[in-house]
């Protein structure tokens, strides 16, 4: 419909038909055509939304390598494989013994 010898002029009639600004429906048709992929000069929605969510996985995997990074010290202090003393257990427990079992005599 927009698609004429004089594409501006169709965009104006039809935005004011619409009630919306020239510009805001020309940038529509141009997404679309971009969406259509008829546009190289524009991103699709797809490729926009990609490197937000790429952003947010990294956040993500960033958050967990510092929690296994922490674990993995953790786990080398408390079964030897450092140098350093085992960090203290919680009050009153007792390596080896859940609370299940708290009262259970230990094996010798």
């Amino acid at each position: 419909m927009y698609r004429t010898a004089e594409p501006g002029s169709q965009i104006k009639k039809l935005a004011v038909d619409l009630g919306v600004p020239p510009e805001a429906l020309r940038g529509w048709i141009r997404q679309a055509e971009a969406e259509a992929g008829e546009r190289d000069d524009r991103l699709t929605t797809d490729e926009r939304t990609e490197p937000v969510a790429l952003r947010r996985e990294n956040v993500q995997l960033k958050r967990a390598n510092d929690v296994l990074r922490t674990a993995s010290a953790f786990f080398a202090v408390y079964f030897g494989n450092c140098t350093s003393p085992p960090p203290p257990t919680t009050a009153g427990a007792v390596p080896g013994r859940s609370r299940a079992n708290a009262g259970a005599a230990m094996p010798s």
